[in-house]
């Protein structure tokens, strides 16, 4: 019981503001850090808003996906292929991505369902945005995943989710 009232007396005084000469400069420090680095990051930002001018309206249309917004669709489209003459299809992209799960069968046996090497960065993209599209509540999206889910386990679900929404 001497400790507890121990923990909570040390606790008041955290709350109370009792900061130490030595870490409020460490603070200090820590966000001066923060800070330079939001503006690097806004600096950043700004360049490649700048850069993806020409493609405003590809960037504005990804935007209307569920789960996407401004920065993602800019890491998007700049992952994908500039010369989009040799995506001619949804399933070209998803290919091309390395989403698209193989179907290896020799003499009726099946062999490794995972997905193919591709492009690695927008691979995990497009699953890290794929997150949020499934946690709309009453979403067929949703449903098919925690249907995924509960028989192929969370990483085969959430690509087989991102290969249904497109």
């Amino acid at each position: 019981m001497w400790a507890r009232k121990r923990k909570h007396t040390e606790l008041t005084e955290a709350l109370d503001g009792h900061l130490p000469e030595h870490h409020a400069f460490l603070v200090y420090l820590h966000l001066d850090r923060v800070e330079g680095l939001e503006a690097s990051l806004a600096q950043i930002e700004a360049r490649v808003g700048d850069l993806l001018t020409p493609l405003a309206e590809q960037v504005r249309l990804l935007c209307t996906i569920p789960g996407i917004g401004t920065t993602s669709a800019r890491v998007i489209r700049a992952e994908i292929d500039p010369d989009m003459s040799r995506i001619h299809t949804v399933g070209h992209l998803v290919a091309w991505a390395g989403l698209c799960p193989g179907m290896p069968q020799s003499a009726g046996k099946r062999r490794s369902t995972r997905v193919c090497n591709g492009d690695h960065w927008l691979k995990a993209t497009l699953v890290q945005y794929a997150w949020p599209a499934i946690s709309l509540k009453d979403s067929s999206l949703r449903a098919r995943f925690l249907r995924l889910k509960a028989r192929r386990g969370v990483k085969k679900a959430i690509v087989a989710d991102l290969l249904h929404a497109v």
